[in-house]
């Protein structure tokens, strides 16, 4: 079935996409640096403040195609960096056509080694270290996230924050950079759900229902995605929504359900609730164009996943059951994958890059006797690499790692304390969906 049986996307909509993306594809064969993408991003932002919003919407696209800098509403933020941007749909792009370049090779199995690594730069997204925030343009906010923070994700001036206390209750709050300590809590449950550009972040609660903060922290509610006893928010689709939206505009939040039967399914502005697919259980990933979920669980606790396009009647494109899949690239060309069964307490010994047109490995890292190596958090930091903290022994760090292979430290190894199973990690890296 299709993921949004009333599609909140009209044909108006969709012609103006492909209309856009046809004048973004010429572009991705030059991708900018990070330098080049925040220096236009301010050009964007100037312009938004003097233009109309069709025309804004128009020059972000053609001006920064593949990696757009999230605003975050108020013009004292730093820029942001391009780590969020979504391709329109990466099946049509030309890096990720396998009719237009030739396939790529598969990866050998690689042991999970930090040993020789070498300290790289600092990571180009938001991360923290205990309840200091360090963020992408190299500062530091002291003491910014509150005790127990376990997934954090900026907006405006600041983070939305989900927290976990001793009793195991959830909170998410928004906290602003100046330390203002006072803030209203809402009851959550599962993680963060950021939409593409970071200017929506959602959770759910623990009823069912989502919340979210958007338009620089105001608070939004949609509908309940139905029965269960647990609930976590996967993925935001746009940077709208309001409620009671109608097309155009709007978004849909997809939702994993737990309970006597665990199932994914979506909740929308437009007052849809639906499943997102029948053969899927869990939703594990999304990108524009694309998701990923587990659709087996096997008596000896692997799992099988597959990739489906999200657009048109949801043909699977393929599956694996080496993996689960959990985080496609920003332009979905690539998509992380781990382990087909998780390793226990929350680490993932298996760390695999697949490209995401065939599910062919461009990298496979996995733990040995010898490499105890665990990853316990990811975020794409652009199209290439993807960060990943880390635990070795009693020893944690962030390491980068790219579609070709490379490994480095994006933040050099910390001695932590924190039992995995139980706490967060002390080193904590910005939710982008």
């Amino acid at each position: 079935m299709s993921p949004i049986p009333n599609n909140p996307f009209n044909d108006d909509e969709r012609a103006l996409n492909r209309a856009l993306h046809g004048q973004v594809d010429p572009l991705q064969a030059s991708p900018l640096g990070l330098g080049e993408v925040q220096a236009k991003a301010r050009v964007v932002r100037r312009h938004r403040r003097i233009a109309a919003a069709a025309a804004v919407a128009a020059a972000v696209a053609v001006v920064v195609p593949t990696a757009l800098v999230a605003t975050r509403g108020l013009d004292s933020t730093p820029d942001r960096p391009p780590v969020a941007t979504q391709a329109p749909d990466p099946t049509r792009t030309e890096a990720s056509d396998p009719t237009t370049s030739s396939p790529p090779e598969e990866a050998q199995t690689q042991p999970f080694d930090l040993s020789a690594l070498e300290k790289g730069d600092d990571p180009k997204i938001d991360w923290a270290d205990g309840r200091d925030v360090h963020r992408f343009d190299g500062t530091v906010v002291p003491d910014a996230l509150p005790a127990g923070t376990t997934d954090f994700a900026p907006m405006a001036d600041g983070w939305v924050v989900m927290t976990r206390d001793d009793q195991g209750g959830q909170y998410a709050q928004y906290v602003p950079a100046d330390g203002v300590s006072t803030q209203v809590v809402h009851d959550a449950s599962g993680g963060l759900a950021t939409s593409p550009l970071g200017e929506v972040v959602a959770w759910a609660t623990p009823e069912g229902t989502v919340n979210g903060f958007h338009n620089g922290g105001e608070l939004f509610e949609l509908p309940s995605v139905g029965a269960g006893e647990y609930f976590d928010a996967v993925a935001v689709t746009t940077e709208d929504c309001q409620e009671g939206r109608t097309s155009p505009g709007g978004c849909t939040v997809y939702v994993n359900t737990k309970g006597l039967e665990s199932t994914a399914r979506l909740t929308s502005s437009h007052g849809i609730t639906d499943l997102v697919a029948d053969d899927i259980d869990e939703l594990t990933a999304w990108t524009s164009g694309r998701l990923a979920g587990i659709v087996e669980r096997r008596d000896d606790m692997t799992t099988c996943s597959v990739v489906k396009k999200s657009d048109d009647g949801q043909p699977v494109v393929w599956e694996t059951c080496d993996n689960r899949l959990v985080d496609f690239s920003p332009t979905g060309a690539t998509v992380l994958g781990v382990g087909s069964v998780g390793d226990g307490d929350g680490g993932e010994g298996v760390v695999t890059l697949l490209d995401s047109t065939t599910g062919t490995p461009l990298v496979d890292l996995r733990a040995d006797e010898k490499h105890q190596t665990f990853a316990y958090q990811w975020a794409w930091e652009d199209d290439s690499h993807v960060l990943l903290v880390v635990r070795s022994g009693v020893d944690w760090s962030i390491v980068r790692l790219g579609t070709d292979g490379s490994m480095e430290y994006a933040v050099a190894p910390v001695a932590g304390d924190a039992d995995p199973s139980t706490s967060p990690p002390p080193l904590l890296l910005q939710q982008i969906s």
